[in-house]
């Protein structure tokens, strides 16, 4: 059984031109390469089978061609290829060479696959003057299906870019690394920027960013991941106050704060409707009275994951104390 290797297989050139525009390229290209048999060049005839594939590992196969008696001469060779023009649409493609060998039954498998670089897509160029291709020359620029337009070919003569689809349709998606949208203009019309979005996950003619705290009712980011203002309150604090906020949100689980009184003006214990074990908060006060400020602090009570201990102040005077307003941010 022999022992076969391949190096330096990737020199590709179209095999034909059009002349003036009337002789057709076709879709055939040349593929030239070397080919080694024990580790000398290799010669004699080859049976040779080659196969466009969508990835350097695995994928899906795309096309396959058979060349039976390929003359190889101290090492060299060169064969046209022939796969068609609807493979060369700007997609990456890998080619795939099996050669039969003495002794060794079937085809013999040559690794790694080689890349196919840009020159074969010139072979669109034809496609696009004569309109077999999916890409359509249409006056001033060209046009892929109806889907995208490229050029000044709508009414409004400013446009010189169009994304369009049919209804029900997501117009337009960016995929980084071909694993997952990371940009997505929903058909529903809103947008989401900065993860792997479904139409499903975008809200209505809004937007949603990667680390937002919710959607659609359901908490994406939790207290454990800070960074985001996920809830908010402003609240009464003092001797002879109970209640809830005057105004709050709450990303959380969408529960108002409470707040009681400590017994002594200035103080307060404000409840939160969610775990503060994780969470960073931020607070201040608000009082009534002209001209003069106030300090405010809150820390959790011991013993407890969701009531707060808070007291206001006067700035210059920490030991007097009124009652008053806090504002808490939570993140």
């Amino acid at each position: 059984m022999k022992n076969l290797n391949k190096i330096g297989l990737l020199l590709l050139i179209v095999s034909s031109i059009a002349i003036g525009g009337t002789v057709a390229v076709g879709s055939q290209f040349s593929y030239q390469g070397q080919l080694k048999d024990n580790g000398a060049p290799a010669n004699g005839l080859y049976d040779m089978r080659f196969r466009i594939y969508s990835g350097l590992t695995g994928g899906a196969e795309l096309g396959t061609m058979d060349i039976d008696d390929v003359e190889v001469t101290n090492g060299l060779f060169s064969v046209a290829l022939d796969f068609g023009d609807a493979l060369f649409d700007g997609k990456e493609l890998y080619l795939e060479i099996l050669v039969t060998v003495a002794n060794f039954p079937g085809y013999f498998l040559l690794t790694p696959r080689q890349r196919i670089n840009a020159v074969p897509y010139a072979i669109q160029s034809e496609f696009v003057e004569n309109g077999s291709s999916p890409w359509l020359n249409a006056f001033s620029g060209v046009q892929y299906n109806g889907d995208v337009v490229v050029g000044n070919l709508v009414a409004d003569a400013g446009d010189t870019l169009q994304v369009v689809s049919d209804p029900g349709d997501s117009p337009l998606r960016v995929i980084v690394d071909t694993v997952g949208t990371r940009f997505r203009v929903s058909k529903n019309g809103g947008t989401g920027i900065g993860s792997n979005y479904s139409d499903a996950q975008i809200p209505d003619n809004g937007l949603r960013v990667n680390g937002d705290t919710i959607l659609n009712g359901n908490l994406i980011q939790g207290l454990g991941k800070h960074g985001a203002i996920k809830a908010a309150t402003v609240i009464q604090c003092g001797a002879g106050i109970n209640g809830v906020s005057e105004r709050f949100f709450n990303n959380i689980n969408g529960n108002d704060f409470t707040t009681t009184q400590n017994g002594a003006g200035g103080y307060c214990t404000i409840t939160a409707p969610f775990d503060l074990s994780d969470a960073y908060w931020v607070v201040s006060a608000n009082n009534a009275t002209l001209f003069t400020s106030y300090n405010a602090s809150c820390q959790l009570k011991s013993g407890t994951t969701t009531e707060l201990l808070c007291q206001i102040s006067m700035l210059s005077n920490t030991v007097t104390n009124a009652n008053g307003t806090l504002q808490l941010l939570f993140y």
